[in-house]
């Protein structure tokens, strides 16, 4: 026995060394004092020592704090009774005065029968202690965790029955106690019904499937059943719940979502109002994103969405836009409206504005806002009947304007009245040209009055002032239909007879004749307005030359009325140098007196010597000559 001690003493201290060191663990002998007489590196550098720490004297015992050094000296008298240590845990001592968990196995060093000393395993704690700390924090964690949030929580094994519960689990089901739930099967507990009521299947379970198919699942079609029998819409989610690679249960969270239910119910029944309003407002939308180049620069945008009203309003498809960008189906659009849509996607500032479209040739009132970044909106309505009438209400405006002026200024000559009224004619109807001609209607031929002056700086052709109706161009059918004409587009027309090298190019024509009773004296027309004439500007040239022949005419008519003035005045100045002479009959020799009285001849010189006379004829004389002439007409039926 002695023998063998000494052996084992002896091999302690001087075999394998270097092996020693190699260990995790620490290795330590010592005296009952607890004087160190061997230790190897892993157990000095526990303590922050050197190996030669060991010669200069480390006792163990004082590297052990204060607080625990009674159960340090109870330990030791147990080792002194032969007793071994199972690891005793104690707060040990660095040698930079820091402290660190010591484990330390310990047993007696027994020589000759006697306790000599102690021999043991030190192991450093410091990572133990930590994860056990982390374990008990991550533990206080989960209990906070499921006592704290309000997402209901709990778990099954793989009976179905329950391990655990939160308490938001507990005031959800309508439970006071986890005492009412663990030990539990939960399916038959709270998830035995559908949604009408009919058994559910524990088959069927979805919260099943979790460890069934070991991987989890999410769903929010079904109800929970509370503890009085009501029920409540939830979302449910199950995870497989693990230990060792094995699934051991499921663990279980769900959420009250009848408010949510509530608010989807009202989202789909306004999103379906929204959809009813979309498909059926009266006004356009469309939705677009736009489109940057490398440089971030705008340089198309895209259809997205488009409402009926856009393609009622556009005679566009939703299939011919949707996807596509502006400048594929539009590829005349300007830079400029790029540029205004995109600060409205960049900046979310709306805009409001009136656009002509030249394509679709519609005016429309628009409203473009932004409904997320990158991306806007226009609303538009189609305001070209208002416009028109706008247009026309200041047309007509403009056009009595003018006919006041006509008649308030005063005109040298007629040419240039007329001149003055085809101009306006071709400003009121937003023309490029127009024409003046006089028609003779007895004698069918047409007389050129007047040509505009942006045509007379620009036509070069031999102009004919006069040439019969019949020799005139389709621009004349005003007249021989007797009604205006529209020629929008005036080259595609057949039966032109062409116009002469330098004369002014018609692309678009209106003519309108001009009638002073149901007699026509003359037709105008205007042409190459840059949209289409229509019936706004065939009314609005009709009512001004209808006005201008009248003043015209009135003009005529006082020329006239000033001449037979002046006639008249001639002839009574000539009848006031005849007021003197008294007629004498040529046939009966009677004699009129001043008051108009015919008397015998003889009588009336014999009682006025001083009178001067001229010839004449009395009534009798006149009668009679009348019946003698009469005799010579010839005879109508019903004449006498």
């Amino acid at each position: 026995m002695s023998h063998s001690k000494t052996t084992q003493e002896a091999s302690t201290r001087s075999g394998f060394p270097d092996m020693a060191d190699m260990l995790p663990q620490g290795i330590y002998e010592a005296d009952l004092k607890g004087n160190l007489t061997y230790a190897n590196k892993t157990a000095l550098s526990f303590f922050g020592y050197p190996p030669e720490a060991i010669e200069r004297g480390f006792n163990l015992l004082q590297s052990i704090v204060h607080e625990d050094r009674i159960r340090v000296q109870a330990a030791v008298l147990r080792i002194l009774q032969g007793e071994t240590s199972r690891g005793e845990e104690y707060t040990a001592l660095r040698s930079d005065g820091t402290t660190f968990p010591l484990t330390v196995y310990s047993s007696p060093i027994v020589v000759d029968g006697r306790v000599q000393g102690m021999r043991g395993i030190l192991i450093d704690s410091t990572e133990r202690k930590r994860s056990q700390e982390m374990l008990q924090e991550s533990e206080e964690k989960f209990r906070l965790l499921l006592e704290s949030t309000g997402q209901a929580i709990y778990g099954i094994d793989l009976t179905g029955a329950c391990t655990f519960c939160n308490p938001a689990c507990l005031q959800l089901l309508g439970y006071e106690s986890p005492d009412r739930l663990i030990g539990r099967n939960m399916h038959c507990l709270i998830h035995h019904s559908r949604n009408d009521g009919s058994p559910y299947p524990v088959k069927a379970c979805r919260i099943y499937q979790a460890f069934y198919q070991g991987k989890g699942t999410h769903f929010q079609d079904e109800v929970l059943w509370r503890a009085d029998g009501s029920s409540f819409p939830a979302e449910i989610r199950s995870f497989p719940q693990r230990r060792n690679g094995r699934v051991v249960g499921a663990v279980v969270t769900f959420t009250d979502i009848t408010e949510r239910k509530r608010s989807e119910e009202a989202l789909q029944r306004s999103e379906a109002r929204d959809r009813q309003l979309f498909e059926n407002m009266i006004a356009g939308f469309a939705l677009h994103e736009m489109i940057y180049d490398e440089q971030g620069r705008a340089v198309d945008y895209r259809f997205l969405e488009i409402n009926p009203a856009f393609e009622r309003l556009t005679g566009a498809t939703a299939a011919s836009l949707i996807g596509k960008t502006v400048r594929e189906v539009m590829p005349g659009t300007e830079q400029y409206w790029i540029d205004v849509y995109d600060s409205v996607a960049r900046t979310g500032k709306p805009v409001a504005y009136q656009n002509y479209s030249k394509e679709l040739k519609r005016h429309y009132d628009v409203w473009a806002f932004s409904p997320q970044k990158g991306q806007f909106a226009v609303v538009f309505n189609d305001i070209t009947d208002r416009k028109r009438a706008d247009d026309s209400v200041k047309l007509d405006e403009d056009r009595l304007s003018t006919l006041l002026k006509l008649t308030q200024m005063k005109f040298a000559t007629e040419k240039e009245l007329s001149d003055f009224a085809l101009e306006e004619a071709v400003r009121l109807t937003r023309s490029r040209g127009g024409y003046l001609h006089f028609f003779n209607e007895e004698e069918g031929t047409l007389q050129l009055h007047s040509w505009s002056r942006d045509v007379l700086k620009i036509c070069t052709a031999v102009q004919d002032h006069q040439y019969p109706l019949a020799e005139a161009g389709i621009w004349a059918d005003s007249i021989r239909t007797r009604g205006a004409v529209l020629h929008n587009d005036y080259q595609s027309l057949t039966g032109k007879k062409g116009y002469p090298e330098g004369h002014f190019h018609l692309v678009r024509h209106l003519g309108v004749p001009i009638f002073d009773g149901d007699r026509i004296v003359g037709v105008t027309g205007v042409g190459n307005k840059e949209e289409p004439y229509d019936e706004s500007d065939m009314r609005q040239i009709t009512l001004f030359m209808d006005s201008m022949w009248r003043i015209l005419k009135q003009r005529r008519t006082g020329d006239e009325r000033e001449k037979l003035i002046q006639e008249l005045q001639q002839a009574l100045a000539e009848i006031k140098a005849l007021s003197g002479l008294l007629p004498i009959c040529a046939s009966c020799k009677k004699i009129r007196d001043d008051k108009g009285y015919w008397n015998q001849i003889e009588a009336y010189i014999s009682a006025h010597s001083q009178a001067e006379f001229t010839h004449g004829i009395c009534p009798d004389c006149a009668e009679k000559a009348m019946q003698g002439y009469k005799q010579f007409l010839p005879k109508y039926p019903g004449s006498e």
